[in-house]
């Protein structure tokens, strides 16, 4: 430790609720052994609803045993990569904890990637066998990659088995075109049949906690992918560090709603992992659908609610979204993206259920703090305070990174049990990330004297005009003021007279109009003038990864004005 950088105050551990532990024990165990110990105390509890088709602790634990022992008889063993291509269904969390079961590494994979990112990721992990479903492009991608890479085995789960009946039917019938047909190629097995003639007791050893269990590769939205090295301790504290914090979520009586995806370090911790913490059933989405996830939530009495600001914006924007459809709601938890202040206040105005705003990482697991309005931790604009055993601090982003008092804007620095191992073969990354034993995250923000979090800006979305620096969130925030504003996302484009200018990409509220002048009006007494966005340009919508993050790389390319989609004219 720099003797320079003094140990941070930590007010915030004066806010936490009676009972609140102020740090974890270090985990002493893996993520196997979380679920297997869950499977042992709730074996007759629902643990995987799809599409009403249900799968009990017991009935999971099974196959979950038989899938291990498969995977085992393909090689899969301490360091084998198993890359998961697969979307949110049961499959998916039947082969994350078969492969950790069998003593191998997770490789979480996109399955709506480009075909050129999917195979890049699996030879850079160095993947040895994949898993996939038997839908197209997902299937023809994955089996491209066994002449291409490293993998010597593909694993199919069909998609068809995972449904009830008559849903199964009605799928094959109406996918037929999309369904793969597998190969006559013994490289090429179904999951069904992996490990059906197999010793479901011949499983590997428990990993030791400090062994990594997953590699998770950065979103890629401002910069190349990176693989994140999360070991079963990292996830297992983050874990216990979640449900320490939500006193109110029941053992053994929890539903979630699983729609974000588990390939997202998010939707993976949150949800799949946090519900097998509780003996919580998964309620499993595929995709979301906002009227579908209403009814979803109503006819299955979901408790806990895990989602990003879009999920929650397309919510509240759906007529059938009242508070009725939400009514058995008890937790619900933004993250993955900045939660706008009006948005918050909606959705509790609309359901009446608090929602929490987090602040996280990749590279933590990813949750590193949290607020907690069913006990009263809350600062409307924050992110919250530190989860239990994590410390927060400002640093100034230029040497000698000190830290700076409440108040001042700096980059956020992490300390705690979830902080990852490192990057995957990118030691020089990694040195770069971790400094006098502090986890530089790279993004801005602020605490104030109570140890609240304000999240300010992901470094890469610092504007530099003539020099000054501009917060792309702050002119956001200003923007969605103006009440034909449905999303709005603020990049920085170059600019030969001032280095870079801001640029607002505007999505409008249908049968609102907007031109780029009355915008600008608009935002003259909440912006200062190197704030305001010089290119305005009017969009049908933003693009954005699967996990609902905007891909911002995407907007800043050029500098062209759209026509209005309601007006048609050009900005």
């Amino acid at each position: 430790m720099n003797p320079l950088l003094p140990e941070p105050p930590r007010p915030w551990l004066s806010l936490y609720p009676p009972g609140m532990p102020r740090a974890l024990p270090a985990p002493q165990r893996s993520l196997d052994a979380l679920f297997t110990d869950a499977a042992a105390r709730y074996r007759d509890r629902p643990f995987l609803t799809f599409l009403r088709r249900r799968t009990s602790y017991g009935e999971a634990a099974a196959l979950i045993g038989r899938a291990a022992a498969g995977f085992r008889r393909l090689g899969v063993g301490h360091d084998t990569r198993v890359a998961l291509c697969l979307p949110n269904s049961p499959g998916a969390v039947l082969c994350y904890f078969a492969v950790l079961r069998a003593g191998g590494t997770v490789v979480n994979l996109n399955p709506l990637a480009a075909e050129q990112q999917i195979i890049g990721q699996i030879g850079d992990s160095g993947a040895e066998v994949a898993v996939t479903v038997d839908l197209q492009p997902m299937f023809g991608r994955i089996f491209g990659a066994l002449r291409r890479t490293r993998l010597r085995h593909v694993v199919v789960c069909r998609m068809a088995q995972m449904l009830p009946f008559p849903q199964s039917l009605a799928f094959r019938i109406r996918e037929r075109a999309r369904l793969a047909a597998l190969p006559d190629d013994e490289r090429v097995c179904a999951f069904a049949t992996l490990g059906a003639d197999a010793d479901a007791g011949d499983v590997a050893p428990a990993p030791h906690p400090s062994g990594v269990a997953v590699i998770q590769y950065t979103g890629g939205t401002t910069a190349d992918p990176k693989g994140v090295l999360l070991s079963h301790a990292n996830l297992c504290a983050n874990v216990a560090q979640l449900r320490a914090w939500f006193t109110r979520a029941e053992p053994g009586a929890e539903r979630f709603l699983a729609v974000l995806p588990f390939f997202h370090c998010f939707g993976m911790t949150a949800v799949m992992n946090l519900a097998v913490a509780l003996g919580g059933e998964l309620v499993i989405l595929p995709r979301f659908r906002p009227v579908e996830t209403l009814r979803t939530i109503e006819r299955r009495r979901v408790t806990i609610l895990v989602g990003v600001p879009a999920l929650f914006h397309a919510l509240t924007e759906c007529p059938a979204c009242t508070a009725a459809a939400l009514a058995s709601l008890k937790v619900c938890v933004s993250g993955g993206d900045s939660l706008p202040e009006a948005l918050a206040r909606r959705f509790v105005a609309l359901t009446g259920v608090p929602l929490a705003e987090g602040y996280g990482l990749t590279e933590c697991g990813p949750v590193v703090t949290c607020s907690n309005p069913l006990e009263g931790i809350e600062r409307p604009g924050s992110c919250g305070v530190p989860l239990p055993g994590t410390d927060v601090a400002i640093m100034a982003a230029e040497a000698p990174h000190g830290v700076l008092p409440p108040g001042e804007i700096g980059e956020i620095c992490v300390r705690g049990p979830q902080v990852m191992l490192g990057y995957w073969q990118r030691p020089e990354a990694t040195r770069e990330a971790f400094r006098d034993g502090w986890l530089h995250t790279g993004d801005l923000g602020r605490l104030d004297r109570d140890g609240f979090l304000y999240f300010v800006n992901r470094q890469p979305e610092v504007i530099a005009v003539r020099g000054y620096k501009v917060y792309a969130r702050a002119v956001e925030e200003a923007i969605r003021q103006h009440p034909a504003v449905a999303e709005v996302a603020v990049v920085g484009v170059p600019d030969p007279a001032r280095g870079e200018v801001p640029k607002a990409c505007i999505v409008l509220r249908a049968g609102t109009t907007l031109a780029a002048e009355g915008l600008r009006v608009f935002l003259a007494d909440k912006v200062s003038p190197i704030e305001m966005p010089r290119i305005v340009e009017f969009r049908a919508s933003l693009p954005k990864s699967a996990f609902g993050k905007v891909l911002k790389h995407e907007l800043g390319i050029g500098a062209r004005s759209q026509p209005n989609p309601d007006t048609g004219r050009r900005q």
